[in-house]
């Protein structure tokens, strides 16, 4: 790593790591669908307590320091965690909104292991596009203050894709003394 001068002035207080191996793998990616999300990372900052996470759906961007733009027709307000390996012992906070679901337990070191969450009853985005999820640590049980850990996640959702075909019926015999290998016109 290096340092790298201000020469303008600004300055930033920001100094949180990013979380690694991030993914949200989506059971349906189609407009609108209720579906589940199984979200994933890796909590490498193993010396600082987590007591809550915050998974945050966006449309602009997956950069933590920019304002969210919410996602029109999504919804996480019904969700639940029907299941979670690693980092584990999270419930729903009551501040989880329908864009912004808010993880909490009793704060404790993470082990540094792969964590995995899954949440039932999500509700897509009514429009297809590329939409982010923006993960973030805190050592709070109610994610207030500075976060610990984030990272950014780029998931798509799509229009339905239907695929249809169609096999005419047909049958083809021919009669022969000698046939090779199934084909009419080898017959003698």
């Amino acid at each position: 790593s290096f340092l790298v001068p201000s020469f303008f002035g600004a300055t930033s207080a920001y100094a949180a790591s990013s979380l690694s191996q991030r993914f949200d793998k989506i059971a349906s990616s189609i407009i609108s669908d209720v579906t589940t999300h199984k979200i994933g990372f890796i909590i490498t900052n193993t010396t600082t307590s987590v007591g809550s996470v915050t998974i945050e759906f966006c449309s602009n961007t997956p950069i933590i320091e920019d304002p969210c733009t919410f996602p029109i027709g999504f919804s996480a307000s019904s969700t639940t965690i029907s299941n979670q390996t690693g980092e584990t012992g999270f419930s729903l906070h009551p501040s989880s909104t329908a864009h912004k679901i808010v993880l909490t337990r009793v704060p404790v070191n993470p082990t540094g292991v792969a964590a995995t969450y899954d949440f039932s009853n999500i509700t897509n985005p009514s429009a297809n596009g590329t939409y982010f999820v923006r993960i973030r640590t805190y050592s709070s049980i109610d994610a207030s203050g500075l976060d610990i850990q984030n990272g950014g996640v780029v998931i798509h959702i799509n229009d339905a894709l239907n695929v249809s075909g169609e096999v005419p019926p047909y049958i083809n015999f021919c009669v022969a003394v000698a046939i090779t290998s199934f084909d009419c016109s080898t017959a003698n």
